[in-house]
């Protein structure tokens, strides 16, 4: 069980939470709550790293089932609350964090292409995503100028 907020996993979660250009450079970011990191495990696999507080996720029914997929993986590593919580972006942390890997996407795929030009606020750019995806956008292209995609907010 992960104890210190000096231990490198949790290091490289808070640096990567902080800086666009760690996230770029790496391609990897931060993934917190039980139903981003459950829906990650069920259409991208395995991410590169999980942080867990066991008795938090187990809150719930999503979170008792999160739990379970866990529990024993390699890539995932039980942690204290204070521990997930350092690693959280919310006031209220559901006790699990992930590093994913960038999507890759191949471009030309068939579909409703969305184009965003200097959307700078991440709200904004969340819901629009949000709502992109309801209508079944195949491909996003964010011009120069937009907030990071990979951003905690």
């Amino acid at each position: 069980m992960i104890e210190s907020l000096a231990n490198p996993h949790v290091k490289h979660f808070r640096s990567l939470a902080a800086d666009r250009k760690d996230r770029r450079r790496e391609r990897l970011f931060v993934l917190e709550g039980v139903r981003l990191v459950a829906d990650a495990l069920a259409h991208a696999g395995p991410p590169e790293l999980a942080l867990y507080a066991p008795e938090q996720p187990e809150q719930t029914e999503a979170g008792r089932a999160l739990l379970q997929q866990l529990e024993g993986q390699r890539w995932a590593q039980p942690a204290t609350p204070a521990v997930v919580a350092a690693d959280a972006d919310t006031v209220q942390p559901q006790g699990v964090v992930a590093l994913a890997r960038w999507p890759q996407v191949e471009p030309g795929t068939p579909g409703i292409i969305l184009v965003l030009d200097a959307i700078q606020d991440p709200g904004n750019l969340g819901t629009l995503l949000r709502s992109a995806e309801a209508v079944g956008v195949a491909e996003l292209l964010c011009l120069k100028g937009a907030a990071d995609l990979f951003s905690p907010k």
